[in-house]
């Protein structure tokens, strides 16, 4: 596992776990307001409008949460559909192109002429492929 994978892994799970605060912060602000614009009528207003501002507060301060969550979730999630191209793929490193051949399994940039990945030991060389034998030699036999 290269440092992108496990980078986007630790994006993908920070975004999870924005979003569930989130959702929950914002799920007791709406019960203290509903508490509270309930409890107006009652002889203790005081606790009712307590209620009120702290919900409105709190659903409030916890709404931009969710919009990051979403954010980082799909940049997670785009990394990981793309093997981290969208990070690796506009570094130029050290006199490289941004076009360099990677390794299809771990994304390791391939040096021309190797014929193994140093990273993950994936053979770069594609299987032969049999000579198909066409209607004629069929025939012949």
């Amino acid at each position: 596992m290269n440092k992108i994978q496990k980078q986007k892994g630790w994006l993908i799970a920070i975004s999870v776990i924005v979003l569930v605060l989130s959702v929950a912060s914002i799920c007791g602000g709406v019960v203290l307001l509903t508490s509270g614009i309930k409890g107006v009528n009652d002889a203790n207003n005081a606790g009712a409008i307590v209620k009120i501002v702290f919900g409105a507060l709190l659903s409030l301060a916890f709404a931009p949460g969710i919009v990051l969550g979403f954010r980082y979730l799909w940049v997670g999630l785009y990394m990981t559909a793309t093997k981290g191209s969208i990070a690796e793929g506009n570094i130029a490193k050290e006199g490289g192109t941004v076009n360099m051949k990677k390794c299809d399994k771990c994304g390791t940039e391939r040096k021309d002429g190797e014929t193994v990945c140093s990273e993950c030991g994936k053979s770069f060389e594609k299987p032969a492929e049999k000579p198909q034998e066409n209607a004629e030699n069929k025939e012949d036999k």
